[in-house]
């Protein structure tokens, strides 16, 4: 989603934003989706 704002745009209250799209669920690794996030973000 974008945000609506005037450059530079600034969120003083986070230094970073980090992201973990998508499905980490794996079969062969025996990873549920929850699981597979915690994995991703480790």
């Amino acid at each position: 989603l974008y945000v609506l704002a005037s450059e530079p745009a600034v969120l003083p209250w986070f230094g970073s934003i980090f992201a973990d799209i998508g499905d980490g669920q794996s079969l062969v690794q025996s990873l549920s989706t929850f699981s597979g996030h915690l994995k991703q973000i480790n």
